[in-house]
């Protein structure tokens, strides 16, 4: 099964992608995939959800900081 830095690399400048994250574990999972799409310079490609309240916020953090 490809990684998910494996398939942005495939999909770059080709799709939109939608992110869902399901796992609970918060920090740890949205700190790992902001540095993978920040590395791969897709944001404009990528939405992330989720069906946790916390991670939009934490989406609106992040945006805010930036």
């Amino acid at each position: 099964m490809p990684r998910l830095e494996e398939k942005m690399e495939l999909t770059k400048d080709k799709i939109f992608m939608n992110l869902e994250i399901k796992d609970l574990i918060i920090d740890k999972v949205f700190l790992e995939i902001v540095k993978l799409i920040e590395n791969m310079i897709t944001f404009d490609q990528i939405s992330l959800s989720s069906i946790y309240h916390n991670y939009s916020l934490k989406v609106k953090e992040y945006n805010k900081n930036q």
